[in-house]
């Protein structure tokens, strides 16, 4: 084997379940991240796949809970939806398409949730920085954090490898095409060492 190679990075299987890829230590090490941040943010799809709540759990507590976001461009996220059911705990932040109409949105209003417009990435990052978020850890999907690095906007990576071979899965980063070794986005990697028991890996990037 060519020990250059790096399996594919998935952040579920193939269909979709990713309960639980990484340790107890892994996840008390990102709840200890999401501590340190603005605020915390997912795509549409992924937060009606996980029932997200984008909350800060364990022993770290931050003196500030973490502004919840979620880049729901298409309108998916229903009325029911937790982060609405217990939006009291820290403040909640939906960007949506323009034009983009919901069921949800008299009930986001009526609960205290901003609804923001944006269609591009870079207008919505903008919005969020005017409303007081100073830095945002976006931990999901595939589709938006391939969307991010596409367009530029990604100051840091910040990746939990798990010794666990899927074959296939969903990808942690979707959209990027087929680039050649040669235009391939390259990074450096800033930082890396062992997590927990049997041992994931956290690796820090950086353009």
């Amino acid at each position: 084997f060519d020990n250059n190679y790096w399996p594919a990075l998935y952040l579920a299987d193939a269909e979709g379940k990713a309960t639980w890829v990484s340790s107890a230590a892994s996840r008390d090490w990102a709840h200890w991240l999401r501590a340190g941040f603005g605020a915390i943010a997912v795509g549409g799809r992924t937060a009606v796949a996980d029932s997200s709540r984008l909350t800060v759990r364990g022993v770290v507590q931050p003196r500030v809970a973490p502004t919840r976001v979620v880049f729901d461009r298409a309108g998916l996220l229903p009325a029911d939806h937790p982060l609405f059911t217990d939006s009291a705990a820290a403040p909640v932040v939906v960007i949506n398409g323009h034009g983009v109409t919901t069921r949800a949105d008299g009930t986001q209003a009526r609960r205290g949730v901003t609804v923001l417009r944006a269609n591009e990435l870079a207008d919505a990052l903008q919005q969020l920085q005017r409303h007081g978020i100073d830095s945002l850890l976006v931990e999901g999907g595939g589709r938006l954090a391939g969307a991010l690095l596409r367009a530029g906007l990604v100051d840091r990576v910040y990746q939990l490898q798990c010794p666990v071979w899927l074959g296939d899965g969903i990808r942690a980063w979707d959209g990027l095409g087929s680039p050649s070794i040669a235009s391939a986005i390259r990074w450096r990697i800033v930082n890396q060492h062992p997590i927990g028991e049997p041992g994931d890996a956290l690796i820090e990037m950086e353009p």
